[in-house]
């Protein structure tokens, strides 16, 4: 056996040893979730029953039998750090092969998921549970826009605007509205258009792909008030 071979074989070694230890946190989207808060926020995240049922949901996303996500609960109830900042990650890690376009009312807040995601995928933390993960490719590595060495990507930007050139596996959309915003018929009405001509005809294949849509109820016209 030469030395490459026993130099591949102990890095096997390696990379089962710290699988066996987080067996749970790559299976369970809120035991990741609960890990990378403890080592990375170094604070405890306390799951309500209606956290265990979104991640239900979303494993259904990540084994494409989902394909339509609303999610409509209020503000201040962990809605942004499980869906579209974690399960992202965690979804990269059990699926390299997904691409993911998050949007919300505000391109700045979009990006900011974008970046917290990506520090997520960064951190050692991150590397203890997911071993294997691809790394972040060079020529892609911004706030707003990131890809793994494989090609697969987290791209953000601001609802109701153009998406050109992108495609996705998981569409987000995280708040397409702004609370102040809801009265108004032009933005109501921009924001479904929008959903219409742009969200769905960035699906990669319409057949297989989610779209989620995350968002507390303000008008009867809002965005799932005119899904429905």
């Amino acid at each position: 056996m030469n030395i490459n071979s026993k130099q591949a074989i102990q890095k096997e070694l390696v990379l089962k040893a710290l699988e066996e230890k987080t067996v749970e946190e790559r299976e369970d989207l809120i035991k990741f979730m609960q890990y990378m808060f403890k080592y990375e926020k170094k604070k405890d995240f306390f799951a309500e029953d209606y956290h265990y049922l979104l991640a239900d949901k979303l494993k259904g996303v990540l084994s494409w039998k989902t394909k339509r996500l609303m999610i409509n609960i209020p503000p201040r109830h962990g809605k942004s750090e499980l869906i579209t900042k974690c399960f992202p990650v965690w979804a990269f890690g059990n699926n390299p092969t997904l691409e993911i376009i998050a949007t919300s009312y505000s391109a700045t807040l979009a990006q900011g998921f974008s970046s917290e995601a990506r520090d997520y995928y960064n951190s050692e933390t991150y590397q203890k549970i997911f071993p294997r993960a691809d790394k972040i490719h060079d020529s892609q590595n911004t706030k707003d826009h990131w890809k793994l060495e494989s090609g697969w990507k987290y791209y953000s930007t601001g609802s109701g605007g153009a998406i050109t050139g992108i495609g996705a596996n998981c569409f987000i959309i995280d708040d397409p509205l702004k609370p102040d915003e809801v009265d108004s018929d032009i933005k109501r009405i921009g924001i479904n258009d929008w959903y219409e001509n742009t969200v769905t005809s960035r699906l990669n294949n319409p057949k297989t792909d989610s779209i989620i849509i995350i968002m507390q109820r303000l008008h009867d016209n809002d965005l799932c008030g005119y899904l429905k």
